[in-house]
């Protein structure tokens, strides 16, 4: 780092301070954009300290191997130019081709295609970064701040009382680990931006606004976020058919007999079908278990001091969902204040401690109209179930709270928005109808 790092940061935080506001979020209102300022900057500020806890601190991180990557990447387009289609490319081609190149000083690539998609971004950003890191990351900052931004407005279209609206800014926005974790170049900085584009792509859908459009970007996003991380895909996915299934099912108990029996039979066969996908995936479900149980092993090995276990799962079905709620509550509400071995997982872990009270607050605050504001809407069912799964996901898979951390920044902010709006639901107040 170097203070042509900065003066560069400087120069293009106030260019593109300029396109946000009079190009890209040109119609937002003059309050909105006021916060999309206040917004970036949070952002710029934490990719500098990320920054300088990679140079100084962590040294070797996800984001420099993507960071070194991507100057491989670079010197082979440089050594020759026709290597630029490896963008578009396989992860084992880009490998082999860097294999077979001699002359240049740079490590073996990564075969790993999730890596390899952020590598494609990484070199893209490469030249206009000049080669800096710092810059680069400021890259994934900008598509990171448009992403998310849409998604605020998105939730506040839906959820459009002033009341609810601070609250949303606050989650989506400027959650600290959340946020810090969501812009520099991480998975999570693109997965977060490319759930904001989807939400867009599926408002305007439902809005009837440019269906054609929208669903050709519903589909390019949902590949990116697949290729990325798959599982957040699939648990938006799941989320999703579930809450449209409950909501039409409860549409149906409400009308005649016949509507009635129909109701009960669908969800008869969704149950059948359940079982019968748990009994024919047997074998990956017992790969799951022994997968997260040998990670457990591996990451307590060395009895590093931000490692955790969650006890060994019954290798069975049964076995996970037993420990599903143990999963569930290491993702949202550890570490401890006890269990944080640095400065940084103290921070967490306060964090993490407030949100406990929060979640807590709020079931005495609201316990009986709990059950209305989910029935209200499905996009408050999806929040439930997506929050869920990818709660349990996570915790069934991470044993190391620094990495935790990392991978439920694209969750925690869309949980505590949940947990707000149910405490600043009172029962009776009306939203704009979501489905």
């Amino acid at each position: 780092m170097t203070s042509w790092d900065f003066l560069l940061l400087f120069f293009y935080f106030i260019l593109f301070s300029f396109i946000l506001r009079n190009f890209i979020f040109r119609k937002a209102t003059k309050g909105e954009k006021k916060l999309l300022l206040i917004f970036f900057f949070t952002k710029v500020v934490y990719i500098s300290l990320q920054t300088y806890l990679v140079a100084h601190v962590w040294r070797m991180t996800d984001s420099m191997y993507i960071f070194e990557e991507s100057k491989n990447m670079v010197g082979l387009v440089q050594k020759n130019f026709s290597n630029i289609d490896l963008i578009f490319k396989s992860a084992l081609n880009y490998k082999d081709v860097l294999w077979s190149e001699s002359g240049l000083s740079i490590q073996p690539g990564s075969d790993m295609e999730r890596n390899y998609f952020l590598v494609r971004v990484a070199s893209v950003f490469y030249p206009l970064a000049f080669g800096r890191y710092l810059l680069i990351c400021f890259g994934f900052c900008v598509i990171s701040t448009i992403g998310v931004f849409k998604l605020y407005q998105v939730m506040t279209k839906v959820y459009h009382s002033p009341k609810y609206k601070k609250a949303i800014a606050f989650c989506l926005l400027f959650i600290p680990t959340a946020t810090f974790y969501t812009s520099p170049i991480y998975k999570e900085t693109l997965v977060y931006a490319f759930m904001g584009f989807l939400a867009v792509n599926i408002y305007n859908i439902y809005t009837n606004k440019k269906k054609g459009t929208n669903i050709l970007l519903l589909l390019i996003v949902t590949l990116f976020i697949l290729l990325v991380k798959p599982y957040t895909i699939y648990a938006l996915l799941f989320a999703v058919g579930i809450a449209v299934l409950i909501y039409y099912v409860a549409k149906l108990q409400g009308d005649n007999i016949f509507k009635k029996s129909l109701g009960f039979l669908i969800i008869t066969g969704i149950m059948l079908m359940v079982l019968y996908l748990v009994n024919s995936n047997d074998d990956f479900i017992l790969d799951f278990v022994d997968t997260s149980n040998f990670y457990q092993e591996l990451y307590n090995a060395g009895d590093a001091g931000s490692s955790f276990e969650i006890g060994e799962i019954e290798t069975s079905f049964t076995g996970l969902i037993r420990k599903a709620p143990v999963a569930l509550y290491t993702t949202y509400f550890r570490p401890h204040i006890w269990e944080a071995g640095n400065a940084f997982l103290l921070f967490n872990a306060l964090e993490s401690s407030l949100v406990l009270a929060l979640v807590i607050f709020t079931i005495f605050k609201r316990l009986g109209s709990i059950n209305l504001f989910f029935k209200e809407s499905i996009l408050a069912k999806v929040l439930l179930y997506y929050c869920i799964l990818m709660g349990v996901l996570i915790g069934l898979t991470t044993f190391n709270f620094g990495t935790i951390v990392r991978y439920k920044a694209t969750a925690m902010p869309l949980f505590c928005m949940m947990w707000f709006l149910i405490l600043l639901h009172n029962g009776t107040a009306k939203k704009k109808n979501t489905g």
